[in-house]
């Protein structure tokens, strides 16, 4: 029987990573990655300045400038607001709290993690901004752009670890369908074995 610290040890790492310790944060089998914002330049982002700030959570605000990717999140809240060119954000922001101007929510939500088995570890979201009303901002998206760790454009394929977690799955397999063929060639052969006893004996 286990020592009771490595017994504690075993149990705490079991709900790291599999317990709902982890659930809150990364599902197991699963990597973190960042994904963010990237307005595209435009008329309309010329007129306007747009400034982003947490709904939930610990953050300040976040200065949006054309081709310059910031983070959001869905899980905390984001908020994205027109304000006049000389606003100053407060410097004590309360997290919930709105502000008077013009508003809206990223126009997507964000991905924080993907299989460990895909090669993606950063993505882009690139938008434009189309209208401002007095109340509301009308935001589309253009494109979403997936980059591996070496920052190459990619589809969401498999990372050389997925290919290689594939490579032994298939050996495992080949390996195990070699092994239930040479038992049933065992059992065969023992079967005939038996048979040719029998009729020996049956023969005497």
């Amino acid at each position: 029987m286990l020592p009771r610290f490595y017994r504690n040890l075993a149990a705490f790492v079991s709900l790291l990573f599999l317990g709902d310790a982890q659930a809150d944060l990364i599902p197991s089998g699963h990597k973190s990655i960042t994904h963010q914002l990237v307005f595209l330049d435009s008329p309309l982002l010329t007129e306007h300045r747009l400034i982003a700030a947490p709904v939930r959570g610990f953050g300040g605000f976040t200065e949006v400038k054309a081709g310059h990717p910031f983070y959001f999140s869905s899980k905390y809240g984001t908020k994205i607001y027109a304000v006049p060119k000389d606003y100053q954000p407060p410097t004590r922001y309360t997290p919930g709290e709105v502000l008077p101007f013009p508003q809206s929510e990223p126009p997507t939500n964000s991905i924080t993690s993907v299989s460990l088995l895909q090669k993606t570890s950063r993505i882009e979201t690139h938008c434009r901004l189309v209208a401002v009303t007095e109340t509301s901002l009308e935001i589309e998206v253009i494109e979403e752009i997936w980059f591996d760790e070496l920052n190459n454009v990619t589809t969401g394929g498999l990372s050389l670890l997925g290919k290689i977690a594939i490579s032994l799955v298939g050996l495992a397999g080949c390996l195990a369908l070699w092994v239930l063929k040479k038992i049933g060639k065992r059992q065969d052969s023992t079967n005939d074995q038996m048979h040719c006893v029998g009729n020996s004996q049956i023969s005497e």
